[in-house]
């Protein structure tokens, strides 16, 4: 079949869930930003997410990144923690 986007049905392969650091992501904006980079529109359900575009720290990456998906310097949508 088609695969267009991201699922969180809890029917992903084993593998998936043998390695969730490397299958799972936080947010639906995560999961698209990284596996359908070129089709974001599509695998967020047609709405785009722009985000704030102000910059936030991510901990992970030791960087400020910007509030918004894409290329660098885009870091995904901010939490609202963050």
């Amino acid at each position: 079949g088609t695969n267009t986007g991201c699922l969180n049905d809890g029917t992903q392969p084993d593998y998936m869930s043998k390695n969730p650091d490397m299958w799972m992501h936080a947010t639906l904006a995560e999961c698209c930003d990284e596996n359908y980079s070129w089709d974001l529109s599509a695998c967020l359900g047609g709405s785009f997410p722009t985000g704030t575009l102000k910059y936030y720290m991510s901990y992970d990456e030791g960087t400020c990144v910007q509030d918004c998906v894409g290329a660098s310097p885009c870091g995904g949508l901010a939490e609202s923690w963050d």
